[in-house]
């Protein structure tokens, strides 16, 4: 189990789901706290013309192109949340019944990678133990061929008892490979429920 939840790339999505989830759970949380920022800003600040008076003709001032000063500021902004509180708390539930949903789903696709698992490791063991009595079977239904083989041949059975027996050991063979194609494909089912591929 431990390993087919650590490779399943379906629950690692879930997962992953998950955890994105409960961060939008506190960021939802978060926007009940007051923001702090530090603003600020810088440039020139200019006149297109100025008027300087002159000391030698005082009654016609004289033009001078553009004056520039430096300017800028610095400051610190907080704000509240104070007539948000019903829309902010509406968005934290609604992002706490996501993340539910994302557990159910979680807890869900758990329970079903659980199930596949079992289902597949005791198909697995049943088909093995099915190979194991069709093994015997095969070999009394060969043994039985052969007595009624040689009987015939020495003419104390009927062909019939000899067909009797080739059709039994024909339906012993034909169990016999079902079991094993059930077996590997029990394993299949066993490798694809961990996360392996089945190239």
């Amino acid at each position: 189990m431990a390993k087919a939840l650590r490779r399943r790339p379906d629950f690692n999505a879930a997962r992953e789901r998950l955890a994105a989830q409960a961060r939008k759970v506190d960021v939802a949380r978060a926007a009940h706290w007051p923001t702090i920022n530090l603003v600020g800003s810088y440039g020139y600040r200019g006149t297109a013309f100025a008027q300087v008076m002159d000391d030698r003709n005082p009654k016609h001032p004289t033009r001078r192109g553009p004056i520039y000063e430096d300017d800028g500021n610095i400051g610190v902004t907080l704000s509240l949340p104070l007539f948000e509180g019903g829309r902010l708390n509406a968005k934290v539930r609604e992002e706490l019944a996501t993340l539910a949903a994302a557990q159910e789903r979680l807890r869900k696709l758990n329970l079903q990678i659980r199930q596949e698992v079992e289902s597949a490791v005791l198909d697995i063991s049943s088909s093995s133990e099915r190979i194991k009595a069709l093994e015997k079977s095969l070999e009394a239904a060969k043994e039985s061929l052969r007595v009624e083989t040689l009987k015939y041949n020495l003419s104390a059975g009927t062909i019939t008892d000899v067909l009797d027996a080739q059709a039994a050991l024909l339906a012993t063979e034909t169990s016999y490979y079902r079991a094993l194609a059930d077996f590997r494909t029990a394993l299949a089912r066993l490798k694809l429920a961990v996360g392996g591929d089945l190239s």
